[in-house]
């Protein structure tokens, strides 16, 4: 999701029975809509199947809904009814359901929901993130980098701006800014922005 010319990328292996995974969608949400057309964001399966029985199952529909276009809309469907499915014997019936909510053409979904091309996605996104160090759910990687879970939006919404003052340097902003000195009829201003820059009060968004 996002601009693939994007600087910044965000990498999120997940797990949809997972109740922090289901915390942080509300939030990741929140992070796409924020840096709309900045930021590249990819979701990374990583069912926890030893101890939550249903996770391999609801990624597995998931994929079937990206093969339609709509995984995005499945993906929020399970996470907030996560306590409606998590513990069931037969899940597939509800995300059956839930793809007929979401307009998918339901034979298709069925078919995408158990093949052998899921399981073998599903069994490649686990086997790359263990291969990384990944062994708990959410984990997030920005731009390659493992971070820390972020408590709030806010602190987020800071690890991402971070990262960008670190793809975009300050060198760059100040050529731009001598640029816009020599070509502007108010210098003045320029002056103003660069001195902003240089005591780190103007937040530059890229």
């Amino acid at each position: 999701i996002g601009s693939p010319s994007a600087k910044v990328s965000l990498v999120e292996y997940s797990d949809f029975q997972c109740p922090a995974c289901a915390a942080y969608n509300p939030l990741v949400g929140q992070i796409l809509t924020e840096f709309n057309g900045k930021i590249i964001y990819a979701y990374r399966f990583f069912p926890l199947s030893q101890t939550h029985k249903n996770a391999l199952v609801s990624a597995q529909a998931a994929y079937a809904a990206h093969k339609q276009g709509k995984f995005k809309e499945m993906n929020d469907m399970l996470f907030n009814t996560q306590n409606d499915w998590a513990e069931k014997d037969n899940p597939q019936d509800i995300f059956t359901e839930y793809a007929r909510k979401i307009e998918l053409d339901i034979d298709k979904f069925k078919k995408d929901m158990d093949s052998d091309e899921a399981k073998n996605k599903i069994q490649k996104d686990t086997n790359q993130g263990t291969d990384i160090g990944v062994n708990s759910t959410p984990t997030f990687f920005l731009n390659n980098n493992k971070i820390e879970n972020p408590g709030t939006y806010d602190n987020f919404k800071k690890l991402i701006e971070n990262e960008f003052r670190l793809v975009y340097p300050t060198s760059v902003l100040f050529e731009s800014i001598s640029l816009f000195q020599r070509a502007s009829p108010l210098p003045e201003v320029a002056e103003m922005l660069a001195d902003m820059i240089k005591n780190d009060e103007l937040q530059i968004c890229v």
